[in-house]
């Protein structure tokens, strides 16, 4: 049996509820769970510039659908390097847990971030630490993984779309 990575990645605008007290440049923060890599203010979104320190991006799962998820990857049209962010998770929404270590907002195109989380939350975050939010660099996507692991048969690991019944 192989272990399969479970992501919760494609279109999960239906699912995922996504806010923030960022602001808009371009685009939506709602984008950041459409499923699509296209940098576009209908698919993406350039938050507007400002300071990070205190301001969050907010991913509601919604009522009784909290999930454990140990990584987070974020995809951007370029890289910045402009801020230092953390990962929260909650499930009141207003008693957070810090969840991995602090990281660099904007350092890759794809970022992975290592939550080390085993604690299965509602709401999750992106909290600014220090810098300055990128209105000139799209976020495309938001992905997560699933810190239980399903099994599989077969010699060779599988990836795992939540959308994609046909692999179950």
């Amino acid at each position: 049996a192989a272990n399969l990575e479970v992501y919760s990645s494609g279109d999960r605008s239906s699912s995922i509820t996504v806010t923030d007290d960022v602001g808009n440049n371009l685009g939506t923060s709602a984008n950041l769970v459409d499923g699509t890599f296209t940098s576009s203010s209908t698919y993406a979104w350039a938050p507007a510039a400002g300071a990070t320190s205190g301001t969050y991006v907010r991913f509601d799962l919604g009522d009784g659908n909290d999930k454990a998820f140990d990584l987070a990857v974020i995809y951007f049209s370029g890289t910045a390097t402009t801020a230092t962010a953390k990962w929260q998770g909650s499930n009141n929404a207003s008693s957070w847990t810090d969840l991995g270590s602090t990281f660099t907002f904007y350092d890759a195109v794809v970022d992975s971030v290592d939550l080390s989380n085993s604690t299965s939350y509602r709401y999750y975050q992106i909290v600014g630490v220090s810098g300055n939010w990128e209105n000139g660099t799209w976020i495309q996507e938001v992905e997560f993984r699933e810190t239980t692991r399903a099994t599989g048969h077969g010699t060779n690991g599988f990836h795992l779309n939540f959308a994609d019944s046909t692999n179950l």
